[in-house]
């Protein structure tokens, strides 16, 4: 593969130039970042025009937390299969259309940008995605309300919300009605464990169309 825009920034002493504007002709190119200063290298695609890149590595020897001021939108790549950022905080804006990524390694060594809902949308709108490692930092992914006492879900096959009710601790809930409509599962265990860890004062339980053995 042809590279384009290729810049390095490969010493402390040196300090990087402008940011040049990546705007190519060619059908496809790579760019290649290694960094010691505190930059920050989403600037190398905000400012220009990338649709037409599908390989993006940077390297980021030293840096601050909040040297990442704004996240890459994906939406700004659309041909984009290989991106691989290590060292530091890298967000993805990972939108709600589908991409092309096919591999996926965001490894920073403290203060990581991406939720589980950023997981969850990266593995549900990359049908190309052969591999993903993802940093996942911040609070508790479990999802607690505490003052909820009514859930009502009716929900298709397409929208299995076994990903929600692993998440949930619901402590107060009295009234639990949950229908999925097309569940080809044998199974379906997501509701016993929620129910488990929450320990609420249940008292109706409507099921229709969820699998429990």
């Amino acid at each position: 593969m042809p590279n384009r825009g290729l810049w390095n920034c490969p010493s402390a002493n040196s300090r990087p130039r402008r940011v040049p504007v990546l705007a190519v002709e060619d059908t496809s190119y790579r760019l290649s970042l290694q960094a010691h200063e505190k930059i920050d290298c989403t600037i190398l695609l905000l400012e220009g025009n990338t649709p037409k890149l599908e390989d993006l590595k940077c390297i980021i020897y030293d840096w601050t937390p909040v040297f990442v001021s704004r996240p890459f939108a994906l939406s700004s790549a659309l041909h984009l299969k290989r991106l691989c950022v290590l060292g530091a905080p890298f967000p993805v804006d990972f939108g709600d259309q589908v991409h092309q990524l096919q591999f996926i390694d965001i490894r920073a060594a403290h203060h990581g940008r991406h939720s589980l809902a950023d997981l969850v949308k990266c593995l549900t709108q990359g049908p190309s995605l052969t591999t993903s490692n993802l940093s996942i930092y911040g609070p508790s992914s479990i999802a607690q309300r505490h003052y909820l006492h009514t859930l009502n879900l009716g929900l298709s096959a397409a929208n299995d919300p076994y990903l929600l009710f692993d998440r949930l601790f619901l402590p107060s809930i009295k009234h639990l009605d949950l229908m999925l409509r097309r569940c080809t599962t044998a199974d379906w265990p997501h509701l016993a464990s929620m129910l488990k860890r929450s320990c609420p004062p249940l008292t109706y339980l409507y099921l229709h169309g969820v699998p429990m053995t």
